[in-house]
């Protein structure tokens, strides 16, 4: 049988160590060393999870703690599936543990939040070189990740007209929740677009790539 114990945590983070206790019944175990790898025992353990037991198990034991520890990159919400080997058992072949529905998963992927783009025309003339404008893009409920001064960041602005380039105007601290991309150059091609940018999840703290939410008054009008 397995004990109550929910492994709990967000993708992409450390989760709190997990101890689940298994105790057999008319059956032992063989002795563990401290430190052996038991990911095997747990069916469809997410990505990034590390599983060992919490000290040496002694010959004869029948009971183990198996302690869950990492930083997990898919997310789950399931009952533990623990299949314990017959190479660790007194006797017998592998033993299917009896389901817990209170031994679970609960590791989600993080919300991504929501991102504004202040009112901005980008303006000028192809072939001639435009003056430099600032976007500003604020999130709510996310924070970026520090970003390097001169950091290319032309592939956030999806239709980019080719010729212009797009950097933050200094360093990006981490847990920023402002940034002000810069676009200048000479653009070679016209547009009138509103602005659709998409900032990546490698620069935020947490969930996936996050699409700025359109403003009809951050524009491109290039002619």
């Amino acid at each position: 049988a397995v004990g109550n114990v929910t492994i709990s945590g967000t993708t992409g983070s450390p989760i709190t160590s997990a101890n689940v206790v298994i105790t057999l019944t008319g059956n032992k175990f063989k002795a563990i060393a401290a430190g052996t790898d038991l990911k095997a025992w747990i069916t469809g353990l997410p990505a990034g999870l590390a599983v060992a037991p919490s000290g040496a198990v002694a010959a004869d034991a029948t009971t183990v703690t198996l302690v869950v520890s990492g930083t997990p990159t898919a997310a789950s919400s399931a009952a533990l599936a623990i299949t314990i080997p017959a190479s660790v058992l007194d006797a017998g072949g592998d033993l299917t543990v009896a389901p817990n529905a209170s031994a679970l998963f609960a590791i989600t992927v993080p919300a991504v939040g929501s991102a504004a783009v202040g009112d901005v025309t980008i303006s000028g003339t192809t072939s001639s070189p435009i003056t430099s404008a600032n976007v500003v893009i604020t999130l709510t409920g996310n924070k970026f990740k520090a970003i390097a001064a001169g950091t290319d960041l032309k592939a956030w602005i999806i239709g980019l007209p080719a010729g212009l380039a797009v950097a933050p105007s200094g360093a990006v601290a981490a847990d920023a929740i402002t940034v002000t991309l810069v676009v200048s150059g000479t653009p070679t091609a016209a547009a009138s677009a509103a602005l659709a940018i998409t900032i990546p999840a490698s620069v935020l703290d947490a969930g996936g790539d996050l699409t700025v939410t359109p403003n009809a008054s951050a524009l491109f009008a290039i002619n």
